[in-house]
Order: structure tokens, then sequence, then C-alpha cells
């Protein structure tokens, strides 16, 4: 299987195939949109658009963090369901409802209206790992690890997204 921020037991074995830089989706107009970083602290008081919250780790946790790191307080959290595609998250940060942070892979997605920017002072960001039963062989698994192994070093723009 394919997983975030998986750590690797005695059970699991993970082997590491991106790690994914997050990125601040700005609206185009944004007085931020032409900087080629933004710290997020420079956001406060902006609305910031997420997933919402579950228990434990994941995304929404990670993205919250990150605010915390860098000193983010968002005005409201405006949470969109999990069904909810990118597109439309992405959606509503161009119609200028918000922000959201999301890795940079999903910046080849986006439409017109916005923009992906890096975040300055951090290298926090999903880390993809293929994952398996560390004391089972199996030939179709080890082939199908070794391709996807093979092709995450093969560039370091991460996993392919759908769109443009």
């Amino acid at each position: 299987s394919f997983a975030n921020a998986v750590e690797a037991d005695d059970a699991i074995e993970a082997v590491l195939l991106w790690s994914l830089p997050q990125c601040v989706v700005l609206p185009a107009d944004h007085p931020h949109a032409g900087d080629a970083r933004v710290r997020l602290g420079d956001l406060s008081g902006e609305n910031l658009i997420t997933h919402p919250r579950r228990g434990g780790a994941g995304a929404n946790s990670e993205v919250l963090a990150l605010c915390r790191e860098q000193g983010f307080t968002p005005k409201s959290i405006k949470e969109v369901a999990e069904i909810a595609d990118l597109e439309t998250l992405i959606g509503l940060v161009a119609c200028g409802l918000g922000i959201t942070i999301l890795p940079s892979p999903f910046e080849h997605a986006a439409p017109p209206g916005v923009v992906f920017k890096p975040i300055a002072g951090t290298v926090r960001g999903p880390r993809i790992s293929a994952c398996r039963r560390r004391h089972e062989s199996n030939a179709l698994v080890d082939n199908f690890l070794a391709v996807a192994t093979a092709l995450a070093g093969a560039g370091d723009e991460g996993p392919p997204v759908r769109g443009k």
C-alpha cells in the first residue's frame, strides 16, 4: 500500500518514495502572490480552508502543526468535506474565501486564479511510502516495489497528479 508518515516496525517495511514540500495556495491577486516564498506568519488573520480534523494524524493535523510552528493564526478555519476533491478546495481559494496548504505536486492541477508558493523556513510535508508486510515474500509485491522505487527516483517532483 501507499501511506503518508508511516514508521517501519517489526511487522511493516516502509520504503520512502517521496518527501513533498508544502505550499501555501493563494488567490492570484493576493498581496503575497508575487513573493518567491511566503512565511505563514505573514498571513495571520486570513481564513484557512482545509479538510476536517480526524482523530490522530492526518493531513489536517500536519497543516495545523505547520501553522503553529510558523506563527500563523487564521481568522477562521473553514473545513471542506474530505470527500470534496482538490479542485473544490482550490476553487474556494480562487474565489477569495481564504488560503490553503497543499503538497507542491498539486500545483500542476491548479486552475488559473491561484498561485502555489513555497513556505519559507520549513521542510515539513507529506512523506509518501510504499508499505508491505516485512516477513512475507511475494514476487508480485517485490516487482511492484522495485518499479515504484525506480519511478520515484526518476524525478524529484513527486507522484504524478491528474491535471495539466
